[in-house]
């Protein structure tokens, strides 16, 4: 999915961060935040460095990928970012 179609579906719902879906299988995490950082690198390279155009960019390319789950079972808190100082907004789910 191309991050442009994520970025306006997420604005349309008020939805700030996603699960990322493959097969059934958690795959990544998407925020806002890793659009922002997306956004601010490109603006860095002034819109010509190696990041590519807003609009070839992937969700893949830019969401935490293998994030850490956790459960009642296991409650171990783990970096979801290594080198990132961990998880900056936690996901809330509910079952149902």
């Amino acid at each position: 999915m191309m991050l442009s179609d994520a970025v306006l579906t997420m604005d349309e719902h008020d939805i700030g961060s996603v699960a990322v879906m493959e097969n059934g299988k958690l795959v990544g995490m998407l925020t806002f935040r890793e659009v922002v950082r997306m956004l601010a690198r490109r603006q860095l390279e002034h819109h010509s460095g190696p990041t590519r155009p807003v609009a070839e960019i992937r969700v893949s390319d830019v969401m935490v990928s293998d994030p850490v789950v956790v459960t009642r079972r296991r409650q171990e808190v783990n970096r979801a970012a290594p080198g990132d100082g961990g998880i900056a907004r936690p996901l809330r789910a509910r079952d149902g």
